[in-house]
C-alpha cells in the first residue's frame, strides 16, 4: 500500500467500521455549478455593469428643420427699396429726359392732379415741348436699362446671401456631419466596451463562485483531517497508559 493510501485510509476509515465515508465529489462541483448558475450572473458589488450610465441617448439627437423655402412669401422691405432705389435708379441713364426724370415730373402733379392717366400725359406733354427727343420708346428704353440694373443688383444681393450660407450652413453642415460620424463611432466602440465588460463580470463571476466553493470544501476537507487528529490525539492519551 501506498503511502498516500495508507494515509487517506488512516484518516477516512474509523476504527470497528467497514464503511467509508465518501470524499467530496471535485470534478462534479464545476460542473454543477455552471449547471445551475443563472443564464445573466448578478452583477458584483460596485460592478461596472450596475454603475454603466445609459447611452442609450447619443442616437436620439434633437434636429429641427428650417422652413420650406418655397413655403415663405417674401414681403417687401421699405429700407431696403429706398436703397436700391437710390442706387440704381438715382444713376441717370442719359443726358435728356429718361424714366427718372419723367417720373419724378409725374409725380410732382400728384398735389394738383388725382387721376394717374392725366398725370402721365400732362408730364409726357410738357416734356416733349421741352426736349422734342422725347419719346414713348426711349422712355420705356430707359425703363429696361434701369430693370437691367437692378436685375444686377438682385444677383449681386444673392450672391452675397449664397456666400453667407456657405459660412454659416454649408459649413456648419459638414461640421454637424463629422460630429455624427463620430457619435457613430462613439457608439459601435461603446457597444463594443459593453459587451467585453457583460461578458467579463460573468467570467468573474463564475470565477469567484468557483473559488469560493473551491474554498469551502478545501476547509471543509482540512478541518475533517484536524478534527480526526485531534481525534485521535484525545484517544492516544486517553486509552494508551504509560508508567
Amino acid at each position: 500500500m501506498s503511502k498516500s493510501n495508507w494515509l487517506k485510509k488512516l484518516i477516512f476509515v474509523d476504527e470497528g467500521s467497514n464503511e467509508q465515508e465518501e470524499p467530496a465529489k471535485q470534478p462534479e462541483r464545476i460542473s454543477n455549478l455552471r449547471k445551475d448558475a443563472p443564464a445573466t450572473p448578478p452583477p458584483l458589488p460596485k460592478s461596472p455593469v450596475s454603475s454603466m450610465p445609459n447611452m442609450a441617448g447619443l442616437s436620439e439627437l434633437s434636429m429641427t428643420e428650417p422652413l420650406d423655402p418655397s413655403q415663405i412669401t417674401g414681403k417687401a422691405d421699405q429700407e431696403l427699396m429706398d436703397k436700391l432705389c437710390n442706387d440704381v435708379l438715382g444713376r441717370q441713364m442719359a443726358d435728356g429726359i429718361d424714366y427718372v426724370k419723367f417720373k419724378r415730373s409725374v409725380d410732382s402733379l400728384k398735389g394738383i392732379q388725382p387721376d394717374e392717366t392725366i398725370r402721365f400725359t400732362t408730364a409726357y406733354l410738357t416734356l416733349k415741348a421741352t426736349f422734342p427727343s422725347l419719346t414713348v420708346e426711349s422712355l420705356s428704353q430707359t425703363i429696361d436699362q434701369y430693370i437691367d440694373l437692378m436685375e444686377q443688383e438682385r444677383k449681386k444681393g444673392l450672391n452675397e446671401l449664397n456666400n453667407l450660407r456657405k459660412q454659416n450652413v454649408d459649413k456648419k453642415e459638414i461640421e454637424i456631419n463629422k460630429a455624427i460620424g463620430n457619435i457613430e463611432k462613439m457608439k459601435a466602440e461603446i457597444q463594443k466596451l459593453t459587451a467585453f465588460v457583460t461578458e467579463t463580470n460573468m467570467e468573474i463571476v463564475e470565477k469567484k463562485n468557483d473559488y469560493a466553493l473551491r474554498e469551502a470544501n478545501f476547509n471543509a476537507t482540512v478541518d475533517k483531517i484536524v478534527n480526526q487528529l485531534n481525534g485521535d490525539k484525545v484517544k492516544i492519551e486517553t486509552i494508551i497508559k504509560t508508567n
